[in-house]
């Protein structure tokens, strides 16, 4: 089972203790977030309507000098936001 799913009504991330859900219209902003020593990974956080923010379980990689996957990942999860 994929750790990120979208449906119409928005995403569900799968952790490895609980399952998120975080619908479309809640959805402001999402952020690739560096962490680890020296910054060497990073992970994705989405940024709620309420002043929440929440780990989105799955999206994470090392990271990059130039766009990174969880940047295209972030991007592509904020167009689909848009068209909901």
């Amino acid at each position: 089972m994929a750790r990120l799913q979208l449906c119409p009504e928005g995403i569900h991330s799968h952790g490895t203790w609980r399952t998120r859900f975080v619908p479309w219209e809640d959805l402001v902003w999402v952020n690739a977030v560096r962490a680890g020593r020296g910054g060497l990974w990073e992970y994705a956080v989405a940024d709620l309507s309420d002043g929440s923010h929440v780990r989105l379980a799955g999206v994470y990689g090392l990271s990059s000098e130039g766009e990174s996957r969880v940047e295209r990942i972030a991007e592509r999860l904020l167009m689909l936001s848009d068209q909901a």
